[in-house]
């Protein structure tokens, strides 16, 4: 199964985030999303890649954004785990926020295409016990709906390897990719039980910081797991 998705089906998902108000003011004032380095993709049998939510703050200000590791197929057995093993996972070298004003599809889809931060990607590294007390934390703060429930109850989202890691190589086998860029999404459509509604969605970016939109038709990404 392929999880590509078009440039705007991206920009819907983005849309719909910004039309959420409190998602709004994170995807504004603290990040919409952030770059990677081009991961390394896994190779070990049944392996993926889990992208975990990490809220990072004193109690009064915080920053959001994902760590990735290998990471073995979860999805027998779903839930809020915290990382595995003992391996360094990596974080963003830079996050960034949505600077538009208007956030319907076609503006949306202007700050895809024209995004550039002139800045090579990067990635560091964040340690297995950094990672899980931001996750903790990312639980605690992260803003709820309007019912106080999560718009998803899983802190993590997992890239499979038989079908969406071959997903991200092509992602990334672009002529130019030398970076992976997320964006937080979200999905109006989705099945409340379980709550599942934020996606993170992919695309390549190049050397200087720009996502990577032509040469055919753009190539973006959404999690495999969970649903």
């Amino acid at each position: 199964m392929s999880y590509i998705i078009t440039q705007t089906q991206a920009a819907q998902y983005i849309s719909d985030m910004l039309g959420v108000s409190n998602l709004k003011t994170v995807a504004k004032n603290i990040a919409l999303g952030g770059t990677f380095l081009s991961p390394i993709l896994p190779v070990a049998s049944g392996n993926g890649l889990i992208f975990w939510m990490n809220a990072e703050g004193n109690g009064s200000s915080y920053d959001f954004f994902t760590a990735y590791q290998e990471y073995p197929d979860p999805r027998s057995k779903i839930n809020n785990r915290l990382p595995v093993g003992n391996q360094q996972l990596y974080q963003p070298g830079e996050t960034f926020v949505y600077t538009p004003t208007s956030t319907d599809i076609a503006t949306v889809e202007n700050f895809l295409s024209n995004q550039n931060t002139g800045v090579a990607p990067s990635s560091s590294t964040i340690t297995q016990q950094k990672v899980k007390d931001n996750v903790r934390e990312y639980v605690k703060v992260f803003p709820k709906d309007s019912e106080g429930y999560p718009y998803s109850d899983r802190a993590f989202a997992f890239f499979v390897a038989q079908d969406s890691v071959g997903d991200l190589h092509t992602l990334l086998s672009q002529p130019g990719a030398t970076g992976l860029r997320y964006f937080i999404g979200f999905d109006q459509s989705a099945d409340p039980e379980p709550i599942n509604r934020l996606r993170i969605i992919f695309c390549a970016v190049d050397s200087t910081g720009s996502n990577i939109l032509t040469g055919g038709p753009a190539l973006f990404l959404q999690k495999g797991e969970p649903k």
